[in-house]
């Protein structure tokens, strides 16, 4: 089991957004849930995290996001930016403290 490497960066390169299904959509079967939501590009998540993509299910020359799969990057960049966020209280305290004269 290793970590994973640079999740900040691999954050960095994706995108999450809204979008609307286009009215009619029925491929196969599918329906989408609803009018409005919210996602991610699968051609980014692709890049950073290739084993999050499988193929549509309505058609497999479109590309769908296996989410579950984008949580661990999510999970591992969290906990470098409290890393970060705990340095930077620790910078600042010595600042404030270290230059405080009580005379």
């Amino acid at each position: 089991i290793e970590l994973i490497s640079n999740p900040i960066e691999k954050i960095k390169k994706i995108s999450g957004g809204t979008f609307d299904w286009k009215k009619g959509v029925r491929k196969m079967g599918f329906t989408p849930s609803d009018d409005h939501e919210h996602g991610m590009i699968a051609q980014e998540i692709e890049k950073v995290i290739p084993d999050a993509i499988a193929p549509a299910p309505f058609n497999l020359k479109y590309k769908t996001i296996r989410y579950e799969k984008v949580i661990p990057l999510l999970i591992e960049g969290i906990k470098e930016q409290q890393e970060q966020i705990e340095g930077l209280k620790e910078q600042l305290n010595t600042i404030v403290c270290g230059s405080f004269d009580p005379q």
